[in-house]
């Protein structure tokens, strides 16, 4: 898969990303799983998520259920270095209001990291 320079970070990105709204809600782990091992073994490295995704599934989801899993996932396949981790925040789910003050922001990136279990993200978009 093509990959392109992500503005001027010096990140190469595939052209195609992943996106993982459903990830861990309406979708299993197996199938999360799956999708997200075909996805980089065709080449592909962006997967696209929210703090938020995907809360209004139902009454069991939260929101913060698509970090989770791309989280677990890292974690089983030790391969955190071969995807570019992009989040969003500003979006209202249970327990968070919408915003973007500097406070939240903070916070919501701190619950998101610890969802995804890694250190960095490498897009955060608002």
């Amino acid at each position: 898969m093509k990959k392109v320079q992500l503005g001027k970070t010096g990140l190469k990105v595939s052209q195609m990303g992943l996106g993982c709204l459903y990830f861990g809600a309406r979708d299993s782990k197996e199938k999360s799983f799956r999708r997200m091992d075909q996805y980089l073994a065709a080449g592909g490295n962006f997967l696209d998520t929210a703090n938020m995704y995907s809360h209004w599934i139902s009454d069991q989801t939260q929101g913060g259920e698509s970090e989770k899993m791309i989280g677990k996932w890292l974690k089983e396949r030790n391969n955190r270095e071969d995807v570019i981790i992009a989040s969003k925040v500003g979006f209202p789910y249970p327990g968070t209001e919408y915003g973007s003050s500097k406070e939240q922001i903070k916070e919501e990136c701190h619950k998101s990291l610890e969802r995804l279990g890694t250190d960095f993200l490498d897009l955060y978009r608002i």
